[in-house]
């Protein structure tokens, strides 16, 4: 995913701060997805998918649950492992 962000940034021949801009976020959050350190909120990719005139899927989409960052919980609140 992080390649596919970079990529499509680079066709658009955007920074990475053009882009945090257009999406509202921190210049640092565009550098942790490019590092796979991170991966955008479902809203972030739909606006992502907008602005670069791709649908969501060819963003790469990740179907990785996400964990509560307080406590390390996956988000359905359960405290049970998937």
């Amino acid at each position: 995913m992080a390649h596919t962000i970079r990529a499509l940034r680079r066709a658009h021949h955007w920074s990475q701060l053009d882009l945090a801009l257009r999406l509202h976020v921190a210049v640092s959050t565009v550098h942790k997805w490019e590092s796979d350190k991170s991966v955008p909120h479902v809203e972030q990719f739909k606006n992502m998918a907008t602005l670069f005139g791709v649908s969501m899927d060819d963003i790469e989409v990740p179907n990785v649950p996400r964990t509560s960052a307080k406590r390390g919980r996956p988000a359905d609140g359960t405290g049970n492992a998937y």
